[in-house]
């Protein structure tokens, strides 16, 4: 691992698949892995002690080379829909406790805690590491805020990451991913902001062909105004990220399927 001169810190997404029914709940969390028959396409597999294990060595083996290169390590988690389930949508959208344990297990389980596990072993005791728990998945946090921020005190409270920087991200429009401002109560909204140590957003508003600051302003003032409109304003000083930058010409084809170049400019 080698970043360009100056480089101090390399982000990882690390990105894992959740079954979908069809009013969106997930199911069950895996991944698309090796098929019985090693001539047949790989399949959605709900996860098993031996596929996390793996996944853990993968990521440490990551992780090490980043911190062998002297570069703090960030992760970004998320997941998408499994094409196997009732429904596929984008991740803003699904509903689930982070703690409820489901087929392969619980988000905490199956889909942090190897990252947490990999993180621990790879990096020195002390170091400096950023992790959002979670990207674009406004649902599950504005409707599961006390649990999420239960996560947050638990992984920060073990040994070794006091130097760690935890926080919650969201899509730079729709943050709480079609949830009403009443989901959760605001007290628990309000709480969960307050202990992040940071609040990320994907930054995919629209930007001139020659992208100016400004662009980015905007992007952010409006990701802002949501967040205050929902009750639960960022507070100020908190530190912004951007868990997620989009820059080229992709969009929507008449049947809403992304391409790359965009077929129509208003799709874009």
């Amino acid at each position: 691992v080698a970043g360009a001169p100056g480089t101090r810190r390399v982000q990882f997404v690390v990105l894992m698949l959740g079954e979908l029914d069809e009013a969106r709940h997930v199911t069950r969390w895996g991944t698309v892995w090796e098929a019985p028959d090693a001539a047949a396409k790989p399949v959605f597999t709900p996860f098993t002690a031996g596929m996390r294990a793996t996944i853990r060595d993968w990521l440490t083996a990551a992780f090490r080379a980043a911190a062998d290169a002297g570069l703090e390590v960030s992760v970004l988690c998320q997941v998408d829909a499994a094409e196997t389930g009732a429904v596929q949508d984008w991740r803003n959208f699904f509903e689930f406790d982070p703690t409820a344990a489901l087929a392969g297990g619980s988000y905490e389980s199956a889909v942090l805690g190897p990252v947490l596990e990999a993180l621990d072993a790879a990096t020195p005791r002390g170091a400096r590491v950023e992790l959002a728990v979670e990207g674009e998945m406004g649902r599950t946090l504005f409707t599961h805020p006390a649990k999420w921020r239960q996560i947050i005190a638990r992984l920060k409270s073990a040994p070794g990451r006091e130097a760690w920087r935890v926080g919650i991200s969201a899509n730079y429009e729709n943050v709480a991913g079609g949830t009403k401002p009443d989901a959760s109560p605001a007290a628990e909204r309000q709480a969960l902001v307050a202990a992040a140590d940071f609040v990320g957003l994907s930054c995919y508003a629209k930007a001139g062909a020659e992208p100016t600051a400004k662009d980015f302003a905007d992007c952010v003032e409006k990701f802002a105004a949501e967040w205050a409109a929902a009750g639960c304003a960022i507070p100020p000083g908190k530190p912004l990220r951007f868990t997620e930058l989009g820059l080229g010409g992709g969009g929507f084809d008449d049947e809403w399927q992304l391409r790359l170049p965009a077929p129509r400019l208003d799709r874009m």
